[in-house]
């Protein structure tokens, strides 16, 4: 009898690899720098240098203060409220790619010049700014630092953990009315919503096989690539990414999750929540 996980709709699947990854930004240091001022201290003494270091643009126009601080204030709630509308109005013409907001286009485009000092030996994926690069290397790695306590799934970076735990509270989320599966950002569910509309706009240019997600074609590509380095030390199974072989090493540690209901047990948690819709429809 073959394994429940095997299976598992492809689509599913599709979906429950992980989240895409998105382009940091990073925050806007004000540069500190050093000015001549001339103070003149008797009449009868010479003009004496001094250099002061200006710390605070604020603090040269203290009239403006209030207003800048209101200002910068309404655009930080304009752009958060963007990343739960799913609106993505800036577009990358190299790759299509989009972004709630211009600045992080403007930064994602750097990536694809040749201003990108930061290059993976691994991938050969160019970056502009060491943080990302940094960040990109945890994929080849296989370092999830942050897990879910609840199914046991692990994550590059925080955030995604903590949108991902989400969809086991079903508390102040997006759902799709077609399975039930829950989202944190808006943004998520509507991308999710192209596994049932059957909207598959990424191609392979090797191969012609579609995809409704960027990140599925590119995770297929490199399956066009002959080496699985990843091998599983009890049955041999090979795989591309690390990540992979993580979640596969769980077939063989016996650990089994268990439906309330009929009894029936899967090795990974999402099977079995998967699963348990057929109890409710």
């Amino acid at each position: 009898m073959k394994n429940e996980e095997e299976r598992e709709s492809p689509q599913i699947k599709e979906e429950d690899e992980g989240l895409n990854l998105q382009i940091k930004e990073e925050d806007d240091l004000l540069v500190t720098e050093e000015y001549q001022v001339i103070i003149v201290k008797e009449e009868h003494e010479k003009p004496e240098p001094v250099h002061v270091a200006l710390k605070q643009e604020s603090e040269l126009t203290p009239v403006n203060e209030e207003r800048e601080k209101k200002t910068d204030s309404q655009e930080s709630v304009s752009n958060h409220q963007l990343t739960h509308t799913g609106v993505r109005p800036f577009s990358c013409e190299t790759c299509g790619k989009t972004f709630t907001i211009q600045r992080y286009l403007l930064c994602h485009i750097k990536t694809h010049s040749v201003e990108n000092p930061y290059s993976c030996k691994i991938c050969g994926n160019n970056f502009n700014l060491l943080s990302n690069f940094k960040r990109h290397l945890k994929i080849h790695s296989g370092e999830r630092p942050y897990t879910c306590t609840t199914c046991g799934k692990s994550f590059i970076q925080h955030r995604h953990l903590k949108q991902h735990k989400v969809t086991h509270t079903g508390t102040g989320t997006f759902t799709c009315e077609k399975c039930g599966k829950a989202f944190a950002v808006r943004g998520h569910l509507l991308r999710h919503m192209k596994i049932h509309s059957g909207e598959k706009p990424h191609s392979c240019k090797l191969c012609g096989r579609t995809f409704s997600l960027s990140k599925t074609l590119n995770r297929h590509l490199k399956t066009h690539m002959e080496e699985k380095p990843h091998v599983c030390n009890t049955c041999g199974m090979s795989f591309i990414m690390p990540y992979e072989l993580k979640r596969h090493e769980i077939i063989h540690t016996g650990v089994r999750h268990s439906c309330d209901t009929c009894g029936k047990t899967y090795a990974h948690h999402r099977n079995l929540v998967q699963h348990q819709k057929s109890h409710s429809d």
